[in-house]
């Protein structure tokens, strides 16, 4: 009797993975989420850019970043903890699970609180000063609105990440996605920013009650119990996990501000500032995949760790280390070779500026790694070390951009080469000493 062949031999053994199977499907409609998620608002954005014409749609978009501005400072701690511990109890403790997600629940919404108010009450001065824009003064309610709403989507997604309900997600981005390209142009036609900024308010807001209901669904069917009150005794979580997840979400915006404002500062400053955007558009766009793999294999990872299945997690991890290595490499690799015709594109001013792509292209194979690195090392409840390294990126990049800083475009370039590989370097110190406690065990 013949063997199987190879690619039989690894079918085999995928379906016979409960954990390959799972990232799979994960994978499958975790991506469809965020193409959904990401690509029909920023349609609905363009088409009101059209309809409102370059001063109109800045101010839309200004009320739009606002609002992402201040969000993050209620959600992205929470949202993290959220799948940490409902992908690690949901199974095995439905009572702790149903405490974690109320304590989520209750603090987002005592700390929107506390943020919305100062704006609605100081709306005159906040339109004034900091948006510029006095006739902005009555969009602010808008604004507070779908600062709490988007807090509070961000919150459930995390949830619903860690029950791995990608489908659900998948589904609840789709009709959000389309009720916000439907409404966002329709809003601008009719009633202008007010107009459409209403809609975006209404349109997220649609998605909330979707996540709800999906939340509720998967509490009821599991047996989890929302009492809808602050658990007291988990408390502590909120700064062992919760604060340096936010934290090392918020780190990444300040420092890459001030590497850009120094580079701005110095002679023909802005002109180099756009030239590195224009080449770091390519550095979100290699990341796209291993941005997906890294969100829809947290769950997978911290649900194994914790269910004393540490083989399998370090399966995961390596497999999905290599599969990220080996895509981005091959991505790499094409957009160096093809950088001069890359930059050329953009315009004759940037045609020889092709080796800042090249730099920034190199800097997202040090970065490509270090997603589901940053994943292992929260999963083994160490988030305070994965800020600690963020720091190191912030400080590395910082530092180099500021002895090179006479360079422009090419020190901010090779500053985020020289942070990357530094977090990496640190966070590979890390991994080795967790793969070295775990074969003690």
């Amino acid at each position: 009797m013949s063997q199987p062949s190879f690619v039989a031999q690894a079918r085999l053994r995928f379906q016979g993975s409960e954990t390959a199977r799972r990232l799979s499907g994960a994978l499958l409609w975790g991506s469809l989420a965020s193409i959904l998620g990401r690509g029909l608002p920023l349609v609905s954005m363009m088409l009101a850019a059209r309809i409102l014409g370059p001063t109109e749609f800045g101010k839309l978009t200004l009320l739009y970043s606002t609002t992402l501005a201040i969000q993050v400072f209620i959600e992205v701690g929470l949202s993290v903890t959220c799948t940490k511990y409902v992908a690690d109890f949901h199974r095995k403790d439905p009572v702790r699970t149903g405490r974690l997600i109320d304590l989520a629940n209750v603090v987002s919404a005592l700390t929107a609180f506390l943020i919305v108010v100062p704006i609605v009450f100081f709306r005159e001065w906040f339109a004034a000063n900091a948006l510029a824009a006095p006739d902005l003064t009555g969009q602010l309610y808008w604004c507070a609105v779908l600062v709490i709403v988007s807090a509070f989507s961000a919150v459930q997604q995390g949830i619903l990440v860690g029950f791995e309900a990608f489908r659900a997600i998948a589904s609840i981005e789709s009709a959000g996605g389309l009720g916000i390209l439907l409404l966002v142009p329709l809003g601008a036609t009719r009633y202008g920013v007010q107009g459409a900024f209403g809609a975006m308010v209404f349109g997220y807001g649609l998605r909330l009650i979707a996540q709800h209901f999906a939340v509720t669904r998967q509490t009821s069917k599991l047996g989890i119990i929302r009492r809808w009150t602050l658990p007291v005794s988990e408390i502590p979580v909120l700064w062992r996990f919760s604060l340096p997840a936010m934290l090392n979400s918020l780190l990444g915006g300040p420092a890459t501000w001030c590497a850009i404002s120094i580079i701005a500062h110095q002679t023909n400053g802005h002109a180099e500032v756009g030239v590195f955007n224009a080449a770091n558009q390519w550095f979100s766009l290699l990341q796209f995949l291993p941005t997906i793999m890294t969100q829809v294999s947290f769950p997978i990872l911290t649900e194994r760790l914790n269910a004393g299945a540490a083989n399998a997690a370090w399966k995961l991890f390596c497999g999905q280390i290599l599969v990220t290595i080996g895509i981005v490499t091959v991505a790499v690799i094409v957009v160096i070779l093809m950088s001069p015709f890359i930059m050329g594109f953009y315009g004759f001013q940037y045609a020889d500026k092709w080796p800042i792509l090249i730099a920034v292209a190199i800097a997202s194979w040090f970065a490509a790694p270090q997603g589901p690195m940053g994943n292992l090392i929260i999963a083994h409840e160490m988030p305070w070390s994965w800020f600690v390294d963020s720091v190191l990126w912030a400080g590395c990049l910082i530092v180099v951009v500021c002895i090179f800083r006479s360079r422009g475009a090419i020190a901010l370039a090779w500053g985020h080469v020289a942070a990357y590989a530094v977090r990496g370097l640190f966070a590979s110190v890390q991994v080795h000493q967790l793969r070295t406690n775990t074969n003690k065990q």
